[in-house]
């Protein structure tokens, strides 16, 4: 009988314990919702087409003599982008003309370099060209005794310079308008076309600009052609200048200077004065041709710096016999580009070559430009703040656990003997509430914490499920395409493991990658406020503000 009572009390004691341990709650695992099958790719985040394939319509007007049009035209184009700005261009064109038995043919076939700066909707570009034109001219004679065919063409060395927009309609799709002047060259003549264009793009293939970003040190930032740094707020350049006529009778002037003042609003883009000098004597007779130029300038920083610019202003020529002194002022443009290599922080050597067409009554007069000289950076920098270095990643830990009540150690002794009469039952023993379980963790809480464990798939399952259940409404900064995984990391670390950095699946043909984004905000202005103060280690061209809905959609 007593062995039986404490084989009872046994089984009670184990099943409280048992009981006990069941409040335990562990915490819920994290299930990966169903994920979409494609999200979309903006070009202008940081990403860039591989291929571009154009085609349209030409407008072409000779600038010589009569001053021809031809009104019917065609051109096509294929591009292959090395990154976000630089691409390699290939180009044929047409332009047409029948009047009066007379048959005008001109055909270009150029190659060379385009200058893209991408935007969300809208990409301004900049092409530099050369190849071949040829030109043929037919002449149908009809008389009622006899008639007459004569043929004649010619083929002209070819460079073109212009500029225009692509604005995008989707994500492929996108239109063009743009305009350039050609120069033509053969036997020793020249002349000038004039051309505006507009057509249709289509952009096949996506690549990411994005390479590794360098480790996080702790280090000021100067005045720098490249770099983390950015660029220099204010940029200074003295260049030696020659200067070639291009026109017929032209020649060298080998004497030359040119001045310049950059205010650079962003790494890319600045704004631009100059002027510059080219001195000619000949006998008792000096002539001087001096411009005043303004406009715009769009650079790819790096060690090497490449840059083309866009200018607008006013040509002076003064001629003097040492008695007499002759002005003549015309409007004039310019377009042209270089490269700056960087020998110190703030100072780098430039070489670059310009076109100039000045206009003056009815006659437009062509120039070629040659600069070289010291380009030198001062001001501050366009990201001017001290890249601190990253504090060490936190360590992942489970959630503390409650800890149990103590329990009743199990006696050994036997039990005491049994009173005599009648035996009471022993009053219930009573359960004591349960431990609340810990509040579960948010899923943009949980995706940091797997963000910092490398966990990058499910990080960004947990951002994705936040963002559809908290983001509508909100707006966000595209920080980059991430196509490899240690880019990832670098960016998880440049950005110094900042709460607001957060990144979703992207998938592509081929592979899986990642889009970066910074924060969630009430209204675009405060997106756009937050992209100018991100952490300069992770900050690149093309970054901009995006609603929530593009990211999710």
């Amino acid at each position: 009988m007593r062995h039986d009572l404490g084989l009872k009390k046994v089984v009670f004691l184990l099943l409280v314990s048992m009981s006990a341990l069941a409040r335990e709650k562990a915490p819920e695992p994290l299930v990966p919702p169903t994920f979409p099958a494609a999200l979309p790719l903006q070009f202008g985040e940081s990403a860039f087409p591989s291929w571009e394939f154009g085609g349209g319509y030409n407008f072409l007007r000779v600038l010589e003599g009569a001053d021809t049009n031809y009104p019917i035209g065609w051109n096509g184009s294929i591009a292959k982008n090395l990154n976000q700005t630089i691409g390699i261009v290939g180009e044929i064109s047409g332009n047409h003309d029948r009047a009066e038995g007379v048959a005008t043919d001109i055909y270009s076939f150029l190659g060379g370099a385009r200058f893209s700066f991408r935007g969300e909707t809208i990409t301004p570009f900049f092409s530099v060209l050369g190849g071949v034109t040829r030109s043929s001219v037919s002449v149908d004679f009809v008389d009622p005794l006899f008639s007459l065919t004569f043929d004649e063409s010619a083929n002209e060395l070819t460079f073109l310079g212009g500029g225009g927009i692509d604005v995008t309609l989707a994500d492929n799709w996108a239109l063009r308008a743009g305009a350039d002047i050609q120069r033509v060259s053969s036997d020793g003549e020249s002349g000038d076309l004039f051309r505006i264009q507009a057509g249709v793009i289509y952009r096949a293939g996506t690549s990411s600009s994005f390479r590794s970003a360098p480790p996080v040190s702790v280090q000021p930032v100067s005045p720098s052609f490249g770099g983390q740094g950015g660029a220099p707020l204010n940029e200074v350049s003295v260049e030696y200048a020659f200067l070639r006529e291009l026109d017929e009778g032209g020649g060298n002037v080998p004497f030359g200077w040119n001045v310049s003042y950059a205010r650079n609003l962003s790494p890319s883009f600045g704004l631009v004065g100059e002027s510059g000098t080219a001195l000619e004597t000949e006998g008792d007779v000096t002539a001087s041709l001096w411009d005043f130029m303004g406009g715009v300038r769009f650079s790819s920083r790096g060690a090497a710096t490449t840059y083309v610019e866009a200018l607008g202003g006013m040509a002076f020529l003064a001629v003097t016999d040492g008695t007499t002194l002759e002005t003549i002022s015309k409007p004039a443009i310019q377009g042209g580009g270089g490269v700056d290599l960087k020998i110190s922080p703030s100072v780098a050597i430039r070489a670059g070559a310009d076109y100039r067409a000045i206009f003056s009554e009815g006659d437009v007069f062509s120039q070629l430009r040659i600069r070289a000289g010291l380009i030198f950076g001062f001001g501050g920098t366009t990201a001017d703040e001290t890249v601190a270095a990253a504090p060490p990643p936190p360590r992942y830990q489970e959630p503390e656990r409650p800890t149990p009540p103590p329990r009743e150690p199990l006696r050994t002794e036997p039990p005491p003997p049994e009173p005599v009469g009648p035996t009471r039952a022993a009053p219930p023993r009573e359960a004591e509430p349960p431990t609340a379980p810990p509040p579960p963790a948010s899923d943009f809480d949980r995706g940091h914490s797997l963000l910092r464990q490398g966990d990058y798939e499910l990080a960004a399952v947990a951002f994705m499920v936040h963002l559809r259940q908290e983001g509508s409404g909100k707006f966000t900064v595209a920080v980059g395409l991430f196509c490899e995984r240690n880019n990832v990391a670098a960016h998880v670390v440049n950005s110094g493991y900042a709460p607001e950095f957060f990144i979703v699946n992207i998938p592509r043909s081929g592979g899986n990658c990642f889009g970066g984004y910074w924060g969630l905000y009430d209204s675009r202005d405060q997106a756009q406020e937050a992209m100018g103060a991100l952490p300069s280690a992770i900050r690149a061209p093309g970054q901009l503000v995006l609603p929530v809905s593009r990211v999710v959609r």
